[in-house]
């Protein structure tokens, strides 16, 4: 994101949105970006600049979907992880909608959510210890409808290891056409 950031602020490209419920944005800024982002050079003197110098906030809310326009609709929910850390489910039309799980603990509750997602990208931990990740052992309690359209992500580089039932990984650089 902050690449992003430096990119945007020379105008290419424009100032990126980011779409995030309305209190990550300060803290986004505050906690992470404004460390490499606040100061910049003019000539031989510092300025500083802010979070909006870069990026375009859109607040959403976890109670109402989002029209992203285009026909697009987002929709939020808490997930179990760090405070604020959310799953999503873009809506693309009638049959055409997909689920993504962020980091989070098992919540067989999304599940039920996406139950009409024809592609589910989901996170995975091979330990059962850490519970504010989903273990492949839940994941794979799943019904098998289920695990056919969930594709894993978030996983260490032992993944070849782990038998994951139906379930597929998803591989950085593989272009991916779900709706297709």
């Amino acid at each position: 994101v902050e690449e992003l950031g430096y990119m945007a602020i020379r105008g290419r490209p424009p100032r990126p949105k980011i779409y995030a419920p309305q209190s990550i944005h300060p803290e986004l800024w505050d906690e992470s970006l404004a460390a490499g982002l606040r100061w910049r050079m003019d000539g031989d003197n510092f300025i500083t600049k802010g979070y909006e110098d870069y990026f375009t906030p859109v607040a959403i809310s976890y109670e109402e979907p989002f029209d992203m326009g285009d026909g697009i609709t987002l929709e939020i929910r808490k997930v179990k992880h760090m405070p604020e850390t959310f799953g999503l489910k873009l809506i693309f039309g009638p049959g055409l909608s997909m689920g993504y799980s962020s980091d989070t603990g098992f919540m067989p509750e999304l599940f039920d959510w996406w139950a009409d997602c024809a592609f589910i990208a989901h996170e995975v931990h091979f330990s059962p210890d850490i519970k504010w990740h989903t273990p492949l052992q839940d994941l794979l309690t799943l019904p098998d409808a289920v695990q056919e359209k969930t594709w894993l992500c978030h996983y260490t580089d032992d993944y070849l290891e782990h038998d994951t039932g139906k379930m597929r990984y998803l591989v950085q650089g593989k272009v991916y056409k779900p709706f297709c």
